[in-house]
């Protein structure tokens, strides 16, 4: 169901050249001027690398949950994947610096 979704933003993102920005708070006021804000930034770049992590930590879960099935401690690992993958996520659509150092 992801996948189907996407074809809307697929189609907006890559053939109309839209950009998201989503804005989360307002972080730090340095002056009335400059002003760093907590966002995320998705145009062409960000969304296929959303993408291509998205489907190979697919795969990767898929692959890890057959495999670890039995183990004790397996919603552990699967815990960790996760975070791994949505700090990843968090890395490729971090709309300035600050956001891409703490993805």
């Amino acid at each position: 169901m992801f996948w189907l979704s996407l074809l809307f933003y697929i189609s907006n993102i890559f053939i109309e050249n839209k950009v998201y920005e989503i804005k989360i708070f307002n972080w730090i006021f340095l002056n009335t001027n400059a002003k760093i804000d907590c966002f995320f930034l998705i145009d062409t770049i960000s969304f296929s690398f959303i993408l291509l992590t998205t489907t190979i930590s697919l795969f990767v879960f898929i692959y890890a949950f057959s495999y670890f099935r039995y183990e004790p401690l397996v919603d552990r690992f699967l815990l960790f994947l996760l975070s791994f993958v949505v700090s990843m996520i968090f890395l490729v659509s971090s709309g300035n610096l600050i956001m891409l150092f703490l993805g």
